[in-house]
């Protein structure tokens, strides 16, 4: 009899793990915008904007192999089918069609529904005001887990911080980000959990949100001696270098710093204006340069109002295979002229240079034209950024004390931990 019972114990422990890993349902894909009835496009029009949006590829995209595609071909398979339909709808897919299939996240035909949601799109929702690394967990009990906390919004007022992980909303142990917004006055119950530590419920009133991401800064209060920088947006060209300023005249009060770590983990896009801002707070002149199918032009960075407290300070700089655009190019210019410490794994090699060519019936073409390179002609395009110490690591699963990026950065910079850490 206590066999059975062992064996029967045992079937179901069994089947409790099964359970507790089970996968969640992949969420359905957002629905385009789809017309509601056909609309003819005249065969002049169709034309028109067939050789507007070739012609722009074949001229200015910034591969001249483009990146393997025959595009003589393209046209020949794509031009017959574009002007055999009078569907203006069929006509956008086509196109959009056509531009994919270079295979470059860069670059992409939009037809004009998509533009005219994006732009009705309110940028505020109804939510907890929190960022999360997936809109969905892959299996029960892995979570979402929380990059970046709203000041003053529903989840900071209740606690919640940044690498914290949502196992479940109301009950549903599958979170996703459209279960946690809703409708603005509505509660939200969430079961959280803190690195190394474990769960607890919260229950949120969701608010009306909206974003505003600013740097984060602070002196390490396990190495006060090193500040850190996180960046989680370069977007805003005038209000990002302004807040990166501020929090960087803040760090530099009271002791000297004996190092700065900036956290570019995680970040994607941004804008040249914000790029450079930040970026002359740490190095200035001839940084390198800005190429193009038919010219290359010298990027010269100009001085910020800190330089000169900065330049002389020891950088190491975080990185991940989702740091792209913007902040590829800060960390390889940091690199390269900063002799910052880079820390994390490889980047993908997205720098983003792009240009939006505007057509009559709003449509876009989003198309790369140019391409960042170091000092020695070394494109940045397609190629990323190596880090001077590879780690891999699930960081947001980490405190900021245990943070394996943030421990070999101090290290290089030459921190010695106390006795027993």
């Amino acid at each position: 009899m206590k066999r059975v019972w062992t064996c029967l114990l045992g079937v179901l422990f069994a089947l409790a793990l099964a359970q507790e890993e089970r996968p969640c349902p992949t969420p359905e894909p957002p629905v385009p915008p789809r017309p509601e009835a056909p609309l003819a496009m005249p065969e002049e029009f169709r034309r028109a904007l067939f050789e507007a949006v070739w012609e722009a590829v074949r001229n200015f995209y910034l591969f001249p192999d483009y990146r393997g595609t025959d595009w003589l071909k393209i046209r020949q398979d794509y031009e017959p089918r574009v002007l055999g339909t009078v569907n203006a709808w069929e006509v956008y897919a086509l196109l959009e069609e056509m531009v994919a299939s270079l295979q470059d996240p860069a670059t992409r035909f939009i037809g004009p529904l998509v533009v005219e949601q994006a732009v009705l799109q309110d940028p505020a929702y109804g939510g907890i005001g929190a960022l999360l690394d997936r809109s969905w967990a892959e299996r029960e009990g892995a979570g979402l887990k929380v990059v970046y906390v709203f000041q003053q919004g529903p989840a900071a007022r209740a606690g919640l911080k940044a690498r914290d992980r949502i196992l479940a909303v109301d009950g549903d142990p599958c979170p996703t980000v459209e279960k946690i917004r809703g409708a603005v006055g509505t509660e939200v119950r969430l079961r959280v959990a803190s690195p190394g530590e474990g769960s607890r419920e919260m229950v949120l009133v969701r608010e009306r949100i909206t974003p505003l991401i600013l740097p984060e800064a602070q002196r390490l209060p396990f190495a006060p001696a090193y500040g850190y920088l996180r960046l989680l947006s370069l977007e805003d060209p005038q209000g990002v270098p302004a807040q990166v300023e501020l929090e960087l005249a803040r760090l530099l009060q009271g002791p000297p710093l004996q190092g700065l770590i900036l956290d570019l983990r995680g970040l994607g896009g941004g804008t040249p204006g914000a790029l450079f801002g930040v970026l002359g707070q740490f190095a200035s002149g001839r940084l390198g340069a800005l190429y193009s199918r038919t010219e290359t032009v010298t990027l010269e960075v100009r001085p910020g109002r800190l330089f000169p407290s900065l330049q002389g300070l020891p950088l190491a700089v975080l990185v991940d295979g989702e740091t792209w655009g913007a902040a590829e190019v800060l960390a390889a210019y940091l690199q390269a002229h900063r002799e910052a410490k880079v820390v994390g794994s490889p980047t993908p090699g997205q720098t983003q240079g792009v240009e939006v060519l505007d057509f009559p019936d709003n449509s876009i073409l989003v198309l790369r034209v140019f391409g960042y390179a170091l000092p020695d002609g070394t494109p940045l395009e397609g190629r990323g950024l190596k880090p001077d110490a590879v780690v891999e690591a699930d960081w947001l699963s980490f405190s900021l004390s245990q943070d394996p990026h943030l421990l070999k950065a101090l290290e290089l910079l030459g921190h010695t931990p106390p006795p027993g850490r």
